[in-house]
Protein backbone atom coordinates (compact mmCIF):
# COMPACT_ATOMS: atom_id res chain seq x y z
CA UNK A 1 0.00 0.00 0.00
CA UNK A 2 2.41 2.09 0.20
CA UNK A 3 3.55 4.89 -2.59
CA UNK A 4 6.56 6.85 -3.26
CA UNK A 5 5.58 10.44 -4.56
CA UNK A 6 7.94 11.05 -7.69
CA UNK A 7 6.80 14.93 -7.80
CA UNK A 8 6.90 15.74 -3.70
CA UNK A 9 3.26 15.58 -1.95
CA UNK A 10 0.95 18.72 -2.51
CA UNK A 11 -0.37 18.31 0.99
CA UNK A 12 0.62 17.11 4.58
CA UNK A 13 -2.46 14.94 6.24
CA UNK A 14 -2.44 15.50 10.33
CA UNK A 15 -2.82 12.26 11.67
CA UNK A 16 -3.89 12.90 15.36
CA UNK A 17 -2.96 9.27 17.18
CA UNK A 18 -4.82 9.53 20.49
CA UNK A 19 -2.43 7.99 22.92
CA UNK A 20 0.90 8.56 24.72
CA UNK A 21 4.01 7.51 22.51
CA UNK A 22 5.54 4.81 22.81
CA UNK A 23 9.37 4.16 23.95
CA UNK A 24 12.10 3.53 22.79
CA UNK A 25 10.30 4.32 19.46
CA UNK A 26 6.79 4.08 18.55
CA UNK A 27 5.78 2.06 15.69
CA UNK A 28 2.69 3.87 14.10
CA UNK A 29 5.04 7.40 14.26
CA UNK A 30 7.72 5.49 11.89
CA UNK A 31 4.99 4.13 10.48
CA UNK A 32 3.23 7.12 9.29
CA UNK A 33 5.98 8.98 8.55
CA UNK A 34 7.80 6.99 5.83
CA UNK A 35 4.30 7.05 4.06
CA UNK A 36 3.54 9.30 0.87
CA UNK A 37 1.05 8.68 -2.05
CA UNK A 38 1.95 10.92 -5.44
CA UNK A 39 -0.45 13.94 -3.54
CA UNK A 40 0.02 13.73 0.32
CA UNK A 41 2.06 12.89 3.08
CA UNK A 42 0.67 11.88 6.29
CA UNK A 43 2.16 13.69 9.43
CA UNK A 44 1.09 11.68 12.80
CA UNK A 45 1.00 13.78 16.03
CA UNK A 46 0.39 12.31 19.58
CA UNK A 47 -2.71 13.74 21.84
CA UNK A 48 -2.20 12.08 25.14
CA UNK A 49 -5.51 10.56 26.21
CA UNK A 50 -4.27 9.55 29.67
CA UNK A 51 -1.29 10.68 32.37
CA UNK A 52 -0.05 7.41 33.90
CA UNK A 53 2.09 6.77 37.47
CA UNK A 54 4.09 3.55 38.05
CA UNK A 55 3.34 1.70 41.59
CA UNK A 56 7.30 1.40 42.28
CA UNK A 57 6.56 -0.58 45.67
CA UNK A 58 4.92 -3.26 43.14
CA UNK A 59 7.65 -3.06 40.66
CA UNK A 60 9.85 -2.86 43.60
CA UNK A 61 8.85 -6.63 44.31
CA UNK A 62 9.26 -7.51 40.72
CA UNK A 63 12.72 -6.64 40.88
CA UNK A 64 13.43 -8.33 44.15
CA UNK A 65 12.00 -11.43 42.27
CA UNK A 66 14.60 -11.10 39.53
CA UNK A 67 17.06 -11.34 41.68
CA UNK A 68 15.67 -14.02 44.05
CA UNK A 69 15.67 -15.79 40.45
CA UNK A 70 12.22 -16.49 41.17
CA UNK A 71 10.95 -17.21 37.59
CA UNK A 72 14.52 -19.94 37.06
CA UNK A 73 15.65 -22.76 39.11
CA UNK A 74 18.18 -21.38 39.83
CA UNK A 75 17.39 -19.37 43.21
CA UNK A 76 19.69 -19.77 45.74
CA UNK A 77 17.08 -22.79 46.97
CA UNK A 78 15.89 -23.61 44.01
CA UNK A 79 12.06 -22.46 44.59
CA UNK A 80 11.04 -21.18 41.77
CA UNK A 81 7.69 -19.42 42.04
CA UNK A 82 5.99 -18.61 39.20
CA UNK A 83 5.86 -20.37 34.98
CA UNK A 84 6.36 -17.16 33.06
CA UNK A 85 5.53 -13.13 33.15
CA UNK A 86 2.46 -11.73 31.14
CA UNK A 87 2.41 -8.49 29.55
CA UNK A 88 -0.72 -6.71 27.85
CA UNK A 89 0.08 -3.23 27.72
CA UNK A 90 2.34 -1.11 27.05
CA UNK A 91 2.83 1.00 29.99
CA UNK A 92 3.63 -2.49 32.11
CA UNK A 93 6.52 -3.28 29.41
CA UNK A 94 7.76 0.35 30.27
CA UNK A 95 8.13 -0.01 33.97
CA UNK A 96 9.34 -3.49 33.79
CA UNK A 97 11.73 -2.65 31.18
CA UNK A 98 13.15 0.50 33.48
CA UNK A 99 13.42 -1.53 36.52
CA UNK A 100 15.58 -4.20 34.40
CA UNK A 101 17.72 -1.45 33.32
CA UNK A 102 18.40 0.68 36.45
CA UNK A 103 19.18 -2.64 38.68
CA UNK A 104 21.17 -4.14 35.56
CA UNK A 105 23.34 -0.71 36.32
CA UNK A 106 23.54 -1.84 39.88
CA UNK A 107 24.77 -5.28 39.16
CA UNK A 108 27.46 -6.11 36.33
CA UNK A 109 25.81 -9.42 35.49
CA UNK A 110 22.19 -8.09 35.34
CA UNK A 111 19.23 -10.56 34.63
CA UNK A 112 21.44 -13.19 32.32
CA UNK A 113 18.57 -15.59 33.15
CA UNK A 114 15.83 -13.35 31.72
CA UNK A 115 16.17 -15.03 28.28
CA UNK A 116 14.67 -18.40 30.23
CA UNK A 117 11.47 -17.06 31.08
CA UNK A 118 8.02 -17.11 29.21
CA UNK A 119 6.85 -12.99 28.48
CA UNK A 120 3.69 -13.81 27.07
CA UNK A 121 2.51 -10.58 25.15
CA UNK A 122 -0.42 -9.44 23.36
CA UNK A 123 0.53 -8.22 20.24
CA UNK A 124 3.52 -6.40 18.67
CA UNK A 125 3.91 -2.89 20.50
CA UNK A 126 4.27 -5.22 23.73
CA UNK A 127 6.63 -7.43 22.10
CA UNK A 128 9.15 -5.16 20.41
CA UNK A 129 9.23 -3.08 23.56
CA UNK A 130 10.04 -6.67 25.41
CA UNK A 131 12.53 -6.97 22.21
CA UNK A 132 14.43 -3.68 22.92
CA UNK A 133 15.17 -4.95 26.63
CA UNK A 134 19.33 -5.40 26.54
CA UNK A 135 20.03 -9.06 26.96
CA UNK A 136 23.07 -11.29 25.76
CA UNK A 137 20.59 -13.41 24.01
CA UNK A 138 17.04 -12.90 22.54
CA UNK A 139 14.43 -12.73 25.32
CA UNK A 140 11.86 -15.55 24.93
CA UNK A 141 8.94 -13.31 24.20
CA UNK A 142 5.85 -15.53 22.84
CA UNK A 143 2.35 -15.14 21.43
CA UNK A 144 2.62 -11.40 20.42
CA UNK A 145 0.98 -12.16 17.06
CA UNK A 146 -2.56 -13.16 19.61
CA UNK A 147 -3.88 -9.31 18.67
CA UNK A 148 -6.24 -9.68 21.88
CA UNK A 149 -6.61 -10.81 25.60
CA UNK A 150 -9.07 -13.87 24.44
CA UNK A 151 -6.70 -15.21 21.65
CA UNK A 152 -3.81 -14.62 23.94
CA UNK A 153 -5.15 -16.93 26.78
CA UNK A 154 -5.37 -19.41 24.60
CA UNK A 155 -2.20 -19.36 23.48
CA UNK A 156 -0.60 -19.63 26.84
CA UNK A 157 -3.22 -22.56 27.43
CA UNK A 158 -1.52 -24.65 24.88
CA UNK A 159 2.02 -23.63 25.19
CA UNK A 160 1.86 -23.82 29.42
CA UNK A 161 0.55 -27.06 28.72
CA UNK A 162 3.00 -28.54 26.60
CA UNK A 163 5.52 -27.62 29.05
CA UNK A 164 3.50 -28.49 32.50
CA UNK A 165 1.41 -31.18 31.83
CA UNK A 166 -2.07 -31.76 34.02
CA UNK A 167 -0.67 -34.34 36.36
CA UNK A 168 2.52 -32.51 37.09
CA UNK A 169 3.23 -29.65 39.62
CA UNK A 170 1.55 -26.57 37.95
CA UNK A 171 2.95 -22.88 39.19
CA UNK A 172 1.45 -19.28 38.57
CA UNK A 173 1.92 -16.87 35.85
CA UNK A 174 2.90 -13.53 37.21
CA UNK A 175 0.41 -11.07 35.11
CA UNK A 176 1.60 -7.76 34.99
CA UNK A 177 -1.11 -4.95 34.48
CA UNK A 178 -2.87 -1.29 35.05
CA UNK A 179 -5.18 -0.77 38.10
CA UNK A 180 -8.26 -0.97 34.89
CA UNK A 181 -7.99 -3.80 32.77
CA UNK A 182 -10.12 -6.69 31.72
CA UNK A 183 -10.10 -9.98 32.95
CA UNK A 184 -10.34 -12.11 30.17
CA UNK A 185 -6.92 -13.54 30.25
CA UNK A 186 -7.53 -14.88 34.36
CA UNK A 187 -10.95 -16.11 33.67
CA UNK A 188 -9.80 -17.94 30.25
CA UNK A 189 -6.85 -19.43 32.11
CA UNK A 190 -8.61 -20.20 35.46
CA UNK A 191 -11.62 -22.30 33.76
CA UNK A 192 -10.33 -23.28 30.03
CA UNK A 193 -12.76 -26.02 30.03
CA UNK A 194 -15.97 -23.34 29.68
CA UNK A 195 -14.18 -22.12 26.30
CA UNK A 196 -16.75 -22.76 23.31
CA UNK A 197 -14.91 -26.27 21.95
CA UNK A 198 -12.96 -26.63 24.53
CA UNK A 199 -10.43 -29.27 24.70
CA UNK A 200 -9.48 -28.70 28.10
CA UNK A 201 -10.60 -30.27 31.45
CA UNK A 202 -10.14 -28.67 35.46
CA UNK A 203 -6.36 -30.37 35.55
CA UNK A 204 -5.53 -27.36 32.89
CA UNK A 205 -6.48 -24.96 34.67
CA UNK A 206 -3.47 -21.79 35.21
CA UNK A 207 -3.22 -19.62 38.10
CA UNK A 208 -2.67 -16.34 37.61
CA UNK A 209 -1.30 -13.47 40.08
CA UNK A 210 -2.16 -9.92 38.90
CA UNK A 211 0.43 -6.96 40.35
CA UNK A 212 -0.63 -3.54 39.14
CA UNK A 213 2.35 -2.26 38.07
CA UNK A 214 0.85 1.59 37.07
CA UNK A 215 -2.06 3.38 37.13
CA UNK A 216 -4.40 5.57 34.15
CA UNK A 217 -6.25 8.09 34.53
CA UNK A 218 -7.89 10.23 32.34
CA UNK A 219 -5.84 13.19 30.76
CA UNK A 220 -7.23 16.46 32.28
CA UNK A 221 -6.03 18.58 29.60
CA UNK A 222 -6.85 16.11 26.71
CA UNK A 223 -10.04 18.09 25.76
CA UNK A 224 -8.17 21.44 25.22
CA UNK A 225 -5.51 19.98 23.63
CA UNK A 226 -7.23 18.17 21.24
CA UNK A 227 -9.31 20.85 20.56
CA UNK A 228 -6.32 23.34 20.09
CA UNK A 229 -4.24 20.77 17.58
CA UNK A 230 -7.91 20.64 15.92
CA UNK A 231 -7.78 24.08 15.35
CA UNK A 232 -4.77 24.28 13.85
CA UNK A 233 -5.54 21.85 10.95
CA UNK A 234 -6.10 23.53 7.80
CA UNK A 235 -10.01 23.91 6.28
CA UNK A 236 -10.06 21.13 3.85
CA UNK A 237 -7.52 19.73 4.23
CA UNK A 238 -8.15 15.98 5.55
CA UNK A 239 -7.49 15.09 9.40
CA UNK A 240 -7.46 11.65 10.69
CA UNK A 241 -7.95 10.58 13.90
CA UNK A 242 -6.67 7.59 15.35
CA UNK A 243 -8.51 6.06 18.75
CA UNK A 244 -6.54 3.34 20.30
CA UNK A 245 -9.10 2.47 23.14
CA UNK A 246 -12.39 3.31 24.72
CA UNK A 247 -10.68 6.02 26.93
CA UNK A 248 -11.34 9.57 25.80
CA UNK A 249 -13.89 8.30 23.45
CA UNK A 250 -16.47 10.40 24.47
CA UNK A 251 -14.36 13.30 24.97
CA UNK A 252 -13.34 12.74 21.79
CA UNK A 253 -17.20 12.66 19.92
CA UNK A 254 -17.72 15.86 22.30
CA UNK A 255 -14.96 17.88 20.19
CA UNK A 256 -15.79 16.64 16.97
CA UNK A 257 -19.20 17.46 17.10
CA UNK A 258 -18.50 21.01 18.42
CA UNK A 259 -16.51 21.11 15.55
CA UNK A 260 -19.02 19.69 12.63
CA UNK A 261 -21.07 22.67 14.43
CA UNK A 262 -18.16 25.63 14.30
CA UNK A 263 -16.79 25.07 11.25
CA UNK A 264 -18.77 22.61 8.65
CA UNK A 265 -16.05 22.03 5.68
CA UNK A 266 -13.38 20.50 7.92
CA UNK A 267 -12.96 17.01 6.50
CA UNK A 268 -11.94 15.15 9.96
CA UNK A 269 -11.83 11.21 9.73
CA UNK A 270 -12.18 8.64 12.43
CA UNK A 271 -10.15 5.27 12.63
CA UNK A 272 -9.66 3.06 15.78
CA UNK A 273 -7.16 0.27 16.43
CA UNK A 274 -9.71 -2.24 16.27
CA UNK A 275 -13.14 -3.43 17.18
CA UNK A 276 -13.42 -3.09 20.94
CA UNK A 277 -12.93 0.99 20.67
CA UNK A 278 -15.12 0.52 17.04
CA UNK A 279 -18.36 -0.84 19.19
CA UNK A 280 -17.67 1.84 21.74
CA UNK A 281 -18.07 4.45 19.28
CA UNK A 282 -20.86 2.90 17.96
CA UNK A 283 -22.57 2.71 21.30
CA UNK A 284 -21.94 6.62 21.63
CA UNK A 285 -23.59 6.59 17.82
CA UNK A 286 -20.96 7.40 16.05
CA UNK A 287 -19.27 5.49 13.62
CA UNK A 288 -16.07 5.10 12.88
CA UNK A 289 -14.73 5.49 9.08
CA UNK A 290 -11.98 2.53 9.51
CA UNK A 291 -11.50 0.11 11.34
CA UNK A 292 -7.92 -1.80 11.16
CA UNK A 293 -7.86 -5.67 10.07
CA UNK A 294 -5.33 -6.03 13.09
CA UNK A 295 -4.08 -3.60 15.13
CA UNK A 296 -0.40 -2.96 13.61
CA UNK A 297 0.49 0.60 12.14
CA UNK A 298 0.62 -1.57 8.69
CA UNK A 299 -3.14 -2.43 8.58
CA UNK A 300 -4.27 0.99 10.05
CA UNK A 301 -2.57 2.79 7.55
CA UNK A 302 -3.57 0.65 4.83
CA UNK A 303 -7.21 0.93 6.07
CA UNK A 304 -7.00 4.99 5.78
CA UNK A 305 -5.31 5.00 2.68
CA UNK A 306 -7.63 2.16 1.29
CA UNK A 307 -10.28 4.78 2.10
CA UNK A 308 -8.97 7.93 0.84
CA UNK A 309 -8.13 6.21 -2.57
CA UNK A 310 -12.00 4.84 -2.39
CA UNK A 311 -13.61 8.23 -1.62
CA UNK A 312 -10.96 10.57 -4.24
CA UNK A 313 -9.26 12.16 -1.00
CA UNK A 314 -5.79 11.73 -2.42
Amino acid sequence: MEQQASEGPSQTIPVLLLKNSSTPSDAYDIHFRALSTPTAHLEPQFVPVLDHSYKINNLNEVCQLLIDRAFTDEGPEHQRKYAGLIFTSQRAVEGFARLVAEESEKQAAGFPFLREIPLYTVGPATTRGLEAIPSPTPLNVLGGESGNGATLARFILQHYNAIYPPDTPRLPLLFLAGEKRLDVIPSILSAPENLADSVYTPKDRISVTELVVYDAMPRASFKEEFAVVLAKCKPKIPVWVVVFSPSGCDTMVECLRQLDQQAPDRRVFVATIGPTTRDHLRRLSFEPDVCAAKPTPEKLAEGILEFMFQKDHL
